[in-house]
């Protein structure tokens, strides 16, 4: 059966455009709360919901987490310090299609060399990471070779992958198969 999936992309277009604002709004002294209604009053200007105001129990448009924070963090009064690390997940729901999406920013550097370097090279591998599971994401692949990938990438480097947590689909519910793990 075929779908038409222009309104799975339209509304991705449109998260897209509201996490780029946020990402631009967020500051040093500012509290994860305000972020969190700065992106909430985005996402209804375009017309769709926050989706993850739609999971049972949770009540934020956004999940941020400060510094070794993982995911699901509850945008609280806690402001933001000189070189946190702020990480941003949020997601939208238009016209009945679901899409999130997260990344992780440093707000100014810490004043240690050695620690900032550190920070940087976390981060790095981070984006080395996901590019790899993104080369190996192909028809005819296995959802392991994505999870290999990551694994491999962030294990090599002195790190270590969450065992908890996994990666899933979305579309017409927030949170989908496939369930994609970062470990093999």
């Amino acid at each position: 059966m075929k779908q038409d999936f222009a309104g799975f992309k339209r509304a991705g277009e449109k998260l897209s455009i509201v996490f780029a604002q946020t990402i631009k709004y967020i500051d040093i002294g500012m509290s994860l709360a305000e972020i969190d209604r700065f992106a909430d009053d985005l996402i209804k200007k375009t017309g769709g919901q926050a989706n993850f105001k739609k999971v049972p129990g949770y009540s934020w448009a956004t999940c941020i987490n400060l510094n070794d924070g993982v995911v699901h963090g509850v945008p609280d009064k806690k402001k933001i310090k000189k070189g946190d690390l702020v990480s941003l997940d949020m997601g939208l729901v238009l016209d009945g299609w679901n899409v999130d999406m997260a990344y992780t920013i440093q707000l100014g550097e810490v004043d240690d060399p050695q620690f900032q370097k550190e920070i940087n090279k976390f981060l790095n591998i981070g984006k080395i990471a996901l590019n790899r599971a993104i080369s190996v994401a192909q028809v005819g692949r296995y959802i392991g070779d994505i999870s290999c990938k990551i694994e491999e990438t962030i294990t090599s480097a002195g790190y270590s992958c969450s065992r908890d947590l996994t990666g899933h689909g979305i579309g017409r519910s927030l949170h989908n198969p496939p369930w994609i793990p970062c470990v093999l």
